[in-house]
């Protein structure tokens, strides 16, 4: 079982790490600081929220892949490179926030020409609970008790990571070519996987913290 080289999930065990890894070979010999491929990521994913605005949902969800690729890339280079800062770590939790509310808000915007209201509340609560209270409640936990929620040494699983959330979101804009629903469905998962996923972090660190 192969150790993530940004967290602990799935995606990133199997699919974004092993692009990046191989990316990372040919950053290191680019002039690129890992502050530049953050900003990188940055624009992609919220040229992806735009795209997804004027309902192109082909291009959006290469966009959004795109961008998970070099969020992890980011990393690589730093480590590469020997170039890790708090101030990048600084940026790239902004900027991932940046992007995942843009990403979730122009599905939800495409959408309501067909759903209307539904469409903006499902998305706006997608954007709040996915984009800011799951990595919140991710980073309170790793202050409070010293280590990360999915800890390095175990198996990859599937949990509410942003590179599952995503993925998911991703998956739903392919879908929507075939049917007008796919991708504020995927919103609407990622809303319920991360809505779960902190009220069950409210009882299993209960004890951990007390």
């Amino acid at each position: 079982m192969r150790t993530p080289l940004g967290g602990g999930t799935i995606v990133s065990a199997y699919l974004i790490d092993r692009i990046v890894v191989r990316l990372g070979v040919v950053f290191e010999r680019l002039p690129f600081t890992p502050n530049q491929v953050t900003l990188m990521s940055a624009a992609v994913g919220v040229a992806a929220g735009i795209l997804f605005i004027f309902d192109q949902w082909l291009a959006g969800a290469i966009s959004v892949f795109a961008s998970m690729v070099l969020d992890g890339l980011d990393g690589e280079v730093a480590r590469r490179k020997n170039m890790k800062s708090k101030y990048g770590a600084f940026l790239d939790t902004m900027m991932d926030r940046v992007v995942d509310t843009t990403v979730v808000l122009g599905v939800a915007y495409s959408s309501a020409k067909i759903y209307g209201d539904t469409a903006w509340i499902i998305g706006f609560l997608a954007a709040v609970y996915a984009c800011v209270l799951s990595s919140y409640t991710r980073k309170l936990v790793a202050i409070a008790t010293g280590t990360e929620p999915t800890w390095l040494d175990e198996k990859p699983k599937f949990t509410d990571g942003r590179d599952v959330r995503l993925l998911i979101i991703t998956l739903g804009a392919l879908g929507n070519l075939f049917v007008d629903w796919s991708a504020l469905a995927s919103v609407a998962i990622v809303l319920a996987l991360s809505l779960s996923k902190f009220v069950i972090r409210l009882f299993i660190y209960r004890d951990k913290l007390e």
